[in-house]
Order: C-alpha cells, then sequence, then structure tokens
C-alpha cells in the first residue's frame, strides 16, 4: 500500500479553506478540527501503491460485475474516475456510458503520493488509433491524434461542483474527452441553482440536489 493521505491534504481536498465563506453543504467541516472532517479523514485509509496496478484490478473486477448485470451506467468519483476510462475500453459493449463526478485530471497530471496519469487520463494503458505503444509515446503525442475507440460517440456527463480544488481542471478533461472521441456534456453545479459543493459532491448534506441534473441527464439519455 502507498503512504496514508494526511489530515492536511484530506482538508485541502474535501474541505479546502476558502470554503469558509461561501455556503457549505459540510456543516462545521470548514474548520480544522471539526468533529465533521475529523470523522471522515479517520475513515481514509492508504491506497495502493501500483498507482496503474489498481486501475487494472478494478476495471478487472468491474468487467466480472457486469458480466452478471449486463450493461450499465458506470458513474465514478475522483481517484475513482480513471478506472471507469479503463474499464470502458476494455468493455465497451457493457458500458452505457459514463458519470464522472469529479473526475481525476488534468491529462498527464502527476499525483505526489499516488503517481501520474501516463496514458492521458489514466495511469493504466488504454487504446488508441492510431495505435500508440507506450506510455511516452502518448505523452508527446500531438492531443489531436489520441482518439480513444472505446469513446467513439459514447454519452459521458462530466460533473464539477462551484467550491471544488478540482475544478481548474474542468476545461482540460472535457477538452481531452471530446477530442478522443466521447459524446460530452458538462455539469456545474452553481448553474443549476446548486452552491458550495466541493470534491465529495455525492456525500455531501446537499447529495439529493447535486444528483437532481444527473438524474435528469440519465432520463433523457436512457430514453434515446
Amino acid at each position: 500500500m502507498g503512504p496514508q493521505i494526511t489530515y492536511e491534504a484530506a482538508f485541502n481536498i474535501f474541505a479546502p479553506s476558502d470554503n469558509a465563506t461561501r455556503p457549505n453543504p459540510w456543516s462545521g467541516a470548514q474548520n480544522p478540527g471539526s468533529p465533521e472532517i475529523e470523522q471522515f479523514v479517520a475513515a481514509l485509509g492508504p491506497m495502493h501503491k501500483d498507482f496503474a496496478g489498481s486501475q487494472e484490478m478494478d476495471a478487472d473486477r468491474l468487467g466480472k460485475l457486469l458480466d452478471l448485470t449486463g450493461p450499465a451506467v458506470l458513474i465514478t468519483h475522483s481517484a475513482g474516475g480513471p478506472v471507469g476510462w479503463v474499464t470502458n475500453d476494455r468493455h465497451s459493449d457493457k458500458v452505457i456510458s459514463i458519470v464522472a463526478l469529479e473526475p481525476m485530471g488534468p491529462a498527464f497530471a502527476h499525483f505526489p503520493g499516488l503517481g501520474a496519469l501516463q496514458w492521458g487520463l489514466t495511469a493504466a494503458p488504454v487504446r488508441y488509433a492510431p495505435q500508440i505503444d507506450s506510455s511516452g509515446e502518448a505523452r508527446l503525442a500531438n492531443p489531436a491524434d489520441l482518439k480513444m475507440p472505446s469513446l467513439h460517440q459514447k454519452d459521458v456527463l462530466v460533473v464539477y461542483g462551484g467550491a471544488s480544488t478540482s475544478i481548474a481542471n474542468a476545461p482540460e478533461v472535457l477538452g481531452f474527452l471530446t477530442n478522443a472521441g466521447a459524446d460530452v456534456d458538462y455539469v456545474y453545479l452553481p448553474d443549476h441553482g446548486i452552491h458550495g459543493n466541493g470534491h465529495a459532491i455525492q456525500m455531501e448534506s446537499n447529495a439529493a440536489e447535486t444528483i437532481t441534473p444527473v438524474l435528469s441527464w440519465l432520463r433523457s439519455h436512457l430514453e434515446e
């Protein structure tokens, strides 16, 4: 296993200090040492030391689950975002669409203590067309050439909260997915009157609100 996430790192990701001046669905969590954030951080264990290997393993598990359930919509979050792209790459016929909540990015970024997204939005290998044989080749490629057959015309929804530390990554993540061939839609929660959400939008006290535009998108696309 990799290193344990520190209190400071977890706090900065999930309850950044600049949220203190904004409406915040974490009651009291904008203050270091609050019972809410301490309880949350206490449950956060270390991640797998092999960043790419962990995505391979999770994609394999999801593939086996999809064999049992049949085609499904994948909903991913944060560091689970790459697993969605890898799973779709290897089991595209079983992935109807993907909803990525605050997905990890931008492409080829390095995350201290975790590793790098060596293949674009994933650490594990994914297929491009024309074929790319190594992560180094992928990094040096013209972004316009990074087409992913598994994402061709696949419906993808990307969701970010208004007070998230990840919001700066949104333009590059959306651009990469669009260029890769996906049919990408974007939900920025404040545009839907939902304010103050940080990185864990599905776990905050207004989760019933944050999921509303996602459900609306799913209904419209699944009914097509």
